[in-house]
């Protein structure tokens, strides 16, 4: 049986997972701006995270927390 990667692998992939999910929520939501990836300022981004609960200042594991409460919700 192999070995389960290690905790920083697990929580790197997830933020890789979840800035995709983040840039296709922004998509998502400025559809009807006919937004495209080339569009996608730091500030999209930013309010984005902020909506999701989620603090410029919060460690790996509190983004990780705020992510999973925030889809827990919808």
């Amino acid at each position: 049986m192999s070995k389960p990667p290690p905790m920083e692998v697990v929580i790197a992939m997830t933020l890789e997972i979840m800035h995709f999910i983040l840039l296709g929520r922004i998509i998502i939501h400025n559809s009807n701006k006919h937004c495209q990836l080339n569009d996608i300022t730091p500030e999209l981004l930013k309010q984005e995270t902020l909506h999701l609960g989620i603090r410029e200042e919060d460690s790996e594991l509190e983004y990780l927390q705020a992510f999973v409460n925030f889809a827990k919700q919808h």
